[in-house]
């Protein structure tokens, strides 16, 4: 082959990646397309009853939903990929086994990148907007090409694993930022991404801690216990925030700026009334 590897290894690797790897790291993905299916009536049923107030809740949820399921799936599998591997599939050899895992390392990037492409893509279609997944997808399989192309030649099947992260990384951007766009929602890193990024960092601690272990038993304690650290940190973050926003409501610039939308909701009331009437006459 151009990467000069054997015609037997390249099959080899190509059967571990497509055989073993994708499989287990498409596992997650089972959980956002589920939310998918039921996001999107949701959404739909508030946006043509026009509440967008209703809409831009759930899209909210939703998109909150999909960030708190895929950073711990990532790097549990990155964390973890290995010993998931060896305990699923025992007939793998040692070399096998360590290839397995360098390829998990890189396609479970995969996995965030498509539980928001998921959710987005429900927003999407929920709004009317059917075309735009599928022209980003169409986009991120451009990228995908180009990137395999020049990958793959040098690197063999790690090349197609860069190639599929590559994909889905540009396929998300016009995906979420016109999902958030048509849904009214704004999303906030203090609020929406750096909770369950600081939970993760948690849970990955825990996951190393842990990791190396053999066995169904041994892996499957590994995965309950960085969960536990996971929600357990995350539902910390939740209370803090919620705290610190009633804290602040309560507090004088709270009231005072409470005092002020409700003086400018007020003023334009009493714009759309004075309109109302200068129109009838």
């Amino acid at each position: 082959t151009a990467s000069g590897a054997s015609i037997a290894y390249a099959r080899t690797a190509f059967g571990i990646f497509t055989g073993f790897v994708c499989p287990v790291a498409a596992v997650p993905a089972v959980m956002t397309m589920a939310l998918n299916q039921s996001l999107l009536p949701a959404i739909a049923e508030a946006k043509t009853a026009g509440d967008m107030a209703s809409m831009e809740k759930r899209a909210h949820t939703g998109l909150s939903l999909s960030i708190i399921i895929g950073l711990p799936m990532t790097a549990l599998l990155f964390v973890l990929g290995g010993d998931i591997l060896g305990a699923i599939f025992p007939s793998l050899t040692p070399e096998e086994l360590a290839f397995a895992t360098g390829l998990m390392k890189v396609d479970c990037l995969t996995v965030g990148f498509i539980s928001v492409i998921h959710i987005t893509s429900a927003l999407l279609h929920a709004t009317g907007h059917t075309v735009i997944p599928l022209v980003s997808l169409g986009a991120g399989c451009i990228v995908k090409v180009a990137v395999g192309a020049m990958t793959i030649p040098v690197l063999g099947v790690v090349g197609a694993a860069i190639g599929s992260a590559a994909c889905f990384a540009a396929a998300i951007v016009p995906c979420l930022a016109l999902a958030c766009k048509y849904t009214h929602v704004r999303l906030s890193f203090a609020r929406d991404v750096l909770p369950p990024l600081a939970s993760t960092a948690l849970a990955v601690l825990v996951m190393a801690a842990l990791a190396g272990g053999r066995g169904i038993v041994s892996v499957a304690l590994a995965c309950l216990a960085s969960a536990a650290a996971y929600f357990l940190c995350l539902a910390t973050f939740t209370a803090l925030t919620r705290g610190g926003q009633r804290i602040y409501n309560n507090s004088y610039a709270g009231r005072k700026n409470a005092a002020g939308a409700c003086l400018f909701t007020e003023r334009a009331s009493h714009v759309r009334l004075h309109k109302t009437n200068a129109s009838r006459k």
